[in-house]
């Protein structure tokens, strides 16, 4: 969500209306800093999210690349075995 100068210049007036121009500084200094709070709580728990990913996501990818390894091998084995075309002894005469 966005917010345009004609927004934020609506909820300046509106601020100013509500809580008058002597309070004002002093909400928006504590919700300056409510905000860089939150923010600062988002942006530990985003990392803290990603590293867990991380080290998750190599734990599972090493027995995936393994099994991956073993389909090669196999394959490779069953092509060598059932190649009607392969080049062995037994064709050559």
């Amino acid at each position: 969500m966005k917010l345009g100068f004609a927004e934020i210049l609506v909820v300046l007036v509106v601020a100013m209306l509500v809580l008058g121009p002597d309070k004002l500084p002093y909400y928006a200094r504590n919700a300056g800093k409510a905000l860089q709070s939150f923010r600062k709580a988002l942006n530990e728990t985003t990392e803290e999210v990603r590293e867990t990913l991380d080290d998750t996501a190599g734990d599972i990818m090493e027995p995936v690349k393994e099994l991956q390894n073993i389909q090669k091998d196999v394959t490779s084995t069953l092509n060598d075995t059932f190649d009607p075309f392969a080049n062995n002894d037994s064709t050559k005469k």
